[in-house]
Parts: structure tokens; sequence; C-alpha cells
């Protein structure tokens, strides 16, 4: 393996790059792992390129594109608009719908890349720590199975393991402004699966790192909320209150019928908190496990501990602590009335493993033995992201899906025989996914798209600001991303 002293920052990128590109163009398609599994059962041939969901975000990027007028009554996703949006600017380079959200999720993941190797250099970490702790946390579930999607489930992810790496970048003393910290918060609640993330952060401002008084308090809460809620009425009012709550209710709506029909007559059900609770537990471990391969949380920990008395070179680290705790909590208030229970809910265990994880790695560096494990888990990981490319079987896969988490624990059994059978056809309605956007028009735009647009743009290049005053990012990084967004205005020409 090469020294560390001979790995420079720009080279473990573009190594890491060219793994993320090799899973994407593995596990694109009919071979996503969420594509392929979502058709069950095992041993049907597979003629969907996306999951069925897929086909509401269609309309949604549309809208982006070209203000093309959605049916609110299926754009979920005008909630938690950055992939759509960031989809509509790639898109009017390429146009090819799939190519664009591929180079979406592919360039989000870079750019994650990029940031966290900064602030792993930050921390003294050596090189090669990091390109084997990235590249084996790349090789996980969250990753593969859903980089070939055309979803949020790459970019709203990465948005908010940002924000995170941000606020680890960002020390106490720049957290303590209302504004900053405001911010990060705010972009969270405009993202996809935001809830743990954001009381991760707004705890660990408000009861780790303390505003110096109320009022510093107050500013903070009316940065972080305020422009979900714009955004919220926003929508409400170009939809004329027709969007669809749906997806709001059936996860929200469902947990909160559910401990509301136990405290109106908690004699009726006296040990529903217990049985809850414990559904809880078993759910989220479940969630964990299904994306992040026991192996690596084993031998996490057993570095960690057997390296304990060594500084911890995260000095946040109580804000990783916080988004495994707030994780948990949510699993054991939520899990036993959530109809999905996906394992994506464990996503902010995800980034403070990552985080751990490559510190292990770094501290370990020094004995061979613990070399050899680091490697050999690497190995294993890729080789479980590759065995339904190389095998042509689904078994692996499916372990990390929710009909896994939701079912009996055997449910997975009968996968293991079942090969994945691409058909040479499509499935009637799904060649929108190959379809190629036309030019867009400007008399086509009205005010409700300048206003999405500005209101999406204007976020990114805040993030992008902070990205870059924390020194995660280039200083000409949100200068870049504004550009990017002006030249996006190619699709009027061309």
């Amino acid at each position: 393996m090469l020294s560390s002293a001979r790995l420079s920052r720009p080279v473990v990128l573009l190594v890491l790059s060219a793994w993320l590109a090799l899973l994407l163009v593995t596990h694109r398609g009919k071979m996503s792992p969420y594509s392929y599994v979502s058709q069950a059962p095992a041993g049907v041939a597979v003629t969907r390129p996306a999951a069925s969901d897929a086909l509401n975000m269609v309309p949604v990027t549309r809208f982006f594109y070209d203000g093309t007028t959605p049916d609110f009554d299926r754009a979920h996703n005008l909630r938690l608009p950055f992939h759509s949006f960031a989809t509509s600017i790639v898109a009017s380079f390429v146009r090819r719908y799939d190519v664009a959200n591929e180079l979406t999720n592919l360039l989000f993941l870079v750019l994650l890349a990029a940031a966290a190797l900064r602030l792993a250099d930050r921390h003294g970490l050596a090189r090669r720590a990091q390109l084997l702790g990235l590249a084996t946390i790349f090789a996980l579930p969250p990753v593969v199975g859903y980089i070939g999607q055309p979803m949020q489930y790459i970019v709203g992810p990465v948005v908010n393991a940002l924000v995170i790496l941000v606020a680890l970048a960002a020390g106490e003393e720049r957290l303590r402004n209302p504004w900053f910290s405001g911010a990060l918060t705010a972009i969270l609640c405009v993202n996809y699966d935001w809830y743990v993330f954001a009381a991760a952060l707004a705890v660990y401002v408000l009861a780790v790192v303390r505003f110096p008084n109320a009022r510093t308090a107050g500013i903070y809460a009316i940065v972080a909320a305020l422009p979900g809620v714009l955004w919220q009425r926003f929508l409400e009012f170009i939809s004329d209150d027709g969007l669809s709550k749906a997806i709001r209710n059936g996860f929200i709506g469902a947990v909160i019928e559910g401990w509301l029909e136990f405290f109106s007559a908690p004699g009726a059900r006296p040990l529903l908190p217990v049985a809850a609770t414990q559904l809880g537990f078993h759910v989220a471990v479940h969630e964990i496990i299904a994306l992040i391969h026991w192996p690596l949380i084993v031998c996490c920990a057993a570095a960690l501990w057997h390296y304990r008395d060594t500084r911890q070179p995260w000095q946040a680290r109580w804000l990783l602590i916080l988004l495994v705790a707030m994780f948990l909590v949510e699993q054991l208030t939520t899990a036993a009335f959530d109809w999905e229970n996906n394992p994506r809910r464990a996503l902010p265990v995800v980034v403070a493993f990552a985080c751990a994880y490559c510190w292990s790695i770094d501290v370990t560096r020094g004995d061979r033995r613990w070399r050899i494990a680091f490697v050999a888990l690497f190995l294993f990981a890729a080789g479980i992201a590759f065995t339904d490319v190389l095998l042509g079987n689904a078994g692996a896969s499916v372990l990390y899906m929710g009909e896994t988490i939701r079912g009996p624990a055997k449910i997975a059994l009968p996968w293991q025989e079942g090969a994945i059978i691409i058909a040479p056809t499509l499935q009637a309605g799904y060649e929108i996914f190959s379809a190629t956007f036309p030019r867009a028009a400007l008399g086509s735009v009205g005010g409700a798209w300048i206003v999405a647009n500005l209101f999406v743009a204007g976020a990114l290049v805040v993030l992008f600001t902070l990205l870059a005053r924390v020194d995660l990012l280039p200083r000409r990084a949100p200068y870049v991303c504004a550009a990017i967004m002006l030249a996006s205005a190619i699709r009027f020409l061309l």
C-alpha cells in the first residue's frame, strides 16, 4: 500500500472519485438494488430501470427545469427540493434524464469526499487512513443501493452530512453565532429526512455550545425555522393547497395517531409504551446493521475501546453522539407505528460511524494486525457491494431493503438462491427515465418557477459559502456554484 507521504489530497480524491464512478456504472438502471429488489419476488425479470416511486420525481425536476406545472397531488418531493433542483441544473447541459440524475448523484458524493478529506487533514488523519476509510464507507449500502437511482436518496443524505461536517469544523465560537448555526439548521429543515439531524444539531448548539443569552437563542430559532415555513407556505400557495400530504400523513400522522390513541385511553393498552419501545429498539438495531455491516461495527468498537485513552481529534464529538442518541429516541417513539421502517432512518448513525471509523483506522495504523483487519474489512465491504454484479444474486442487497426490516427476520433467506434476471424490454411508462428534456422556453416560466429556483439556489449557495468559510471547500466554491447555476440558462438557448 502507498505510504501517506506519497498520497496527496488530490490523488486521494481522484481515487475515491474513480471508486464512486465504478459503483455507479455497475449499479445503475435495472442493476440498481433499489430497482431489482423492489420488483419482488426473487427470480422475476427486472423490467423497471428505477423504483416505482421514482416516477413522482420526474415532474418535480421538470418544474425546476422549465416551469412545467406538475400534478401537485403526486409532487411529494417539492417539499424537499435539493435533488430535483440540482438534477435540473445538470440536465441543462446533458438533457437526458437518467444521465442527469446519475451525474448529480456522483457529483454530490465527490463533493462530500472532498469536504471529508479536508476535515480529516485538519485533524491530522493519515491520508492512507482517509482513503481506506472513505472507500470502505462508500462501499456500504447507503451509497451502493441508491447511487444509480433517480431519487433524493443520495443528494439529500449528502446535504445532511455536509451540514454536520460544517458543524464539526466550525468550532464553538462560530456556532455561537445564531446566524451561522441557524443557517445550518435551516438547510436541514428543507431537506430529506432531516428530523434527527436537525434535532441533534439544535440540541448541540443549545445545550453543549450554548448561546450567551436568550435573545441570541431566539434569533437562532427564527433563522432555523423561518425558511422552511416560508417554503411550505409558498408550495401551498402555488398548488392552491393541493400539494399532496399523503407522505407526511403516512409517516408523521400514523405516529401521532398511535400515541394519541394510547393517551386518550391508557387503561385499554397499559403496556403499549413497553411494547412500542421494545419494538423500536429492535427496529433501530436492525436498521443500523442493514446499512453498516456488523463486522465493521465490531472492529470499529474494538479499536475505539482499545485506544480509548488516545486523544480523539473530533472536538465536536458530542455532536456525533447526539446523532446516534436522537436516532434512538426517534426509533423508540416512532418505529412501532411507522409503516415503512426504512433502514434509511439510520443515516444519521452512518454519518457518526463514518467519522469514528476513519479515526479508528488512523489511530491503529502503527499496528500491523489492525491494518490487516481494516484492509480485510474493505475487501469484505467491496465484495458485498459487487455480489449482485459478479454473482447475479440479490441475496446481499435485500438485507438493506425495507421489506426485510418490516417482515420476518428470515424473509431474506429465499433471495439467496434467486438470480437477478434483466429483461430486455422496459415496463410501459418507464421509458420516461431515458427521455431527453427539450429546450426550455422563456415564455413557459412564471413567477412560481422564478421564486422556487431562487429559493433553492440561494440555499445551496449558502451551504457552499458555509463550507468555504470553515475551509472544507475552496474559497471560490460558492462562486463556482453560482456560476454553474447561471450557466444552466443554456437550457433556454439550445
